[in-house]
């Protein structure tokens, strides 16, 4: 049984499977947690009275637990997968680009089937954050209702050999009223009927990861030892005054950059994790964050 064979009885993920697949070889992080969103729903569908549905989720469940042996092999990944905040980062990026993109291009006038199946793609990411422990933010979930209505709306168009208005209509039923049953059509229609089905990992598996321990609140942390400055003299000699310029980063107003909205709400997310991590005493993580946040905001590079 392939993967790209989803079982009538597990439909439900069949669409989050096929981008799963899709973007196997060009983004496997967020390959990853397509099947992992995918693997969740399956298993509270009710498949244990369906044969064929149990297979393959276990199979499903294998192909999960060994992409994620191979993804913690390489360091630059292994943090967005074992950390809910770098996945949910990771996903939610990939998620505004698809939308953003498609969002531009429908705007410009120039709508085709690409455009069609990047609002459904960004869709699809969006509801994938569930799958975190972070809340959604309110302008993802609009996003997500958006990109699900536009691609119902686009392919409608299509069908009917109507040209589609680029942009927002508000004369448009509500698109959550939409997003439950036409846009799951949009993508059903879509999928070949054939999937090259990925690789197993061919590294071995690397060492258990272990994360730090946080003190418990009765713990008694070590203090240091008490400091003694040293005796200063009772005639202090004179210092000339040295004039100390000002750091380039504050009197420099060159030193922001202008922000595109996908920068912007990367920034403010970054900041969110922070705040997050310092609330569980994980200052290494923090200044991570805050630094890349930093960067962002300082250069407008990601």
């Amino acid at each position: 049984m392939s993967l790209s064979d989803v079982p009538p009885g597990l439909k439900v993920i069949r669409a989050y499977v096929k981008i799963a697949l899709e973007l196997y070889k060009t983004k496997p992080v967020i390959s990853y947690h397509c099947f992992s969103y995918a693997m969740r729903i399956g298993l509270k569908t009710n498949y244990k009275g369906d044969p064929e549905a149990k297979a393959y989720l276990f199979k499903l469940m294998d192909h999960v637990e060994a992409m994620q042996n191979a993804l913690c092999q390489n360091e630059e990944l292994a943090d967005s997968v074992r950390n809910d905040m770098d996945g949910q980062m990771a996903v939610e990026n990939a998620a505004c680009e698809y939308f953003e993109w498609a969002d531009g291009q429908d705007r410009a006038g120039n709508i085709d089937r690409r455009v069609m199946k990047a609002f459904y793609t960004s869709h699809l990411l969006y509801c994938v954050l569930q799958i975190f422990n972070e809340p959604t933010s309110e302008t993802n979930i609009a996003q997500q209702k958006y990109a699900a209505w536009k691609s119902t709306y686009i392919k409608k168009c299509f069908m009917t050999g109507e040209t589609p208005i680029p942009g927002p209509m508000k004369s448009e039923d509500d698109p959550e009223e939409e997003e439950s049953g036409e846009a799951a059509a949009s993508s059903s229609s879509q999928q070949p009927t054939t999937f090259d089905q990925p690789a197993a990992p061919s590294f071995s598996l690397p060492e258990p990861y272990d994360p730090p321990r946080l003190p418990r609140p009765n713990d008694q942390p070590q203090l240091p030892e008490p400091y003694d400055p040293p005796r200063l003299p009772r005639a202090a000699p004179r210092i000339q005054a040295v004039h100390q310029p000002e750091p380039e980063w504050e009197s420099s107003e060159a030193d922001s950059a202008t922000l595109s909205y996908a920068l912007m709400a990367e920034a403010q997310k970054l900041c969110k994790f922070g705040g997050s991590a310092l609330s569980y005493d994980d200052t290494k993580n923090a200044i991570v964050y805050l630094e890349k946040c930093l960067k962002i905001l300082k250069t407008g590079k990601n």
